[in-house]
């Protein structure tokens, strides 16, 4: 999954080649990773990326939101964090764990705003479960 990023002023410009989570199901007490996989096609390198995180799941008189915008720095999960120019450079993130509750079984969208030289470059939305 490629994702064609905004960030395309100058010499800076970046895609996100691939993203996703460790599994698509989980169970009450599990941790989900999130991992983004960023390309630099720019002349200068990218320092450092900011993954916004928002788990949340729609019901009939509202909804449960298990994290939201919760911002995550590549740095701070990868030490020394940057992306040459011409390079990829995979991060993730494990930010919350799943309540131990049955309130928390159902499906949620996980919505993932990435942001590079603080420049939202895109919105990444994926469903997952919890059983």
């Amino acid at each position: 999954m490629t994702a064609n990023s905004p960030l395309a002023e100058g010499d800076r410009a970046a895609d996100i080649i691939d993203w996703g989570t460790d599994k698509d199901v989980y169970r009450a007490g599990d941790r989900p990773t999130a991992f983004i996989e960023i390309r630099n096609n720019g002349a200068r390198p990218i320092d450092d990326a900011v993954v916004k995180l928002t788990v949340s799941r729609k019901m009939p008189l509202g909804s449960i939101t298990l994290i939201k915008d919760q911002a995550h720095k590549a740095s701070e999960f990868v030490p020394g964090f940057r992306v040459p120019p011409g390079k990829s450079r995979r991060f993730e993130v494990s930010p919350f764990q799943i309540p131990d509750t049955s309130l928390a079984r159902g499906t949620y969208e996980l919505k993932a705003e990435i942001v590079i030289e603080e420049r939202p470059v895109v919105t990444l939305r994926k469903a997952i479960s919890v059983k």
